[in-house]
C-alpha cells in the first residue's frame, strides 16, 4: 500500500509539471509587452507548481511517508522561491520606461531630458546623466 501512495505522489507531481510546461501562444504588440506577458505566464506556472508540490508535500504527511513529504515540502518551497525571482523580474520589465520627474530610467540607466528650441521648434532630447 505505501508502494502505491508513492507512485500516486510521483504521477501527481508529474501531472503538475507537466502542465506548467506546455506551451501557450501570446500575440503581443512589443517586445516589452512581450517579455511582460511571458513572465506572467512562468509565474503564473511556478505558482501553480508551488500549490501542486506543496499538496503533494502534504498528502505525504497525511499518509506517514516522509520522503514524499520532503520532496514535495522542498519542491514547493522551490518553486515558491522562483515565483518571487518571476515576479521582481516582471516589476522591472513594466518600469523599465519609468519617469521620474525630469529624468527617465532605460535598461537601468539614468537620462536627464533636455527640452530646447531650434527653428521655432521644440525638441526633446535625453543625455545621460
Amino acid at each position: 500500500m505505501k508502494n502505491l501512495s508513492s507512485w500516486v505522489g510521483v504521477v501527481a507531481v508529474g501531472a503538475v509539471l507537466a502542465g506548467g510546461l506546455m506551451p501557450t501562444v501570446a500575440a503581443a504588440q512589443t517586445s516589452k509587452e512581450k517579455a511582460s506577458k511571458h513572465r506572467q505566464k512562468t509565474k503564473n506556472d511556478w505558482r501553480n507548481a508551488t500549490i501542486g508540490s506543496g499538496a503533494v508535500g502534504l498528502y505525504g504527511l497525511i499518509k506517514g511517508d516522509k520522503a514524499l513529504a520532503a520532496g514535495g515540502l522542498a519542491g514547493s518551497a522551490y518553486s515558491a522561491s522562483r515565483y518571487e525571482h518571476d515576479r521582481k523580474s516582471q516589476s522591472k520589465i513594466d518600469h523599465s520606461r519609468s519617469r521620474n520627474g525630469t529624468y527617465v530610467t532605460r535598461n537601468g540607466k539614468r537620462y536627464k531630458r533636455v527640452i530646447s528650441r531650434q527653428n521655432g521648434r521644440r525638441t526633446v532630447r535625453y543625455v545621460r546623466a
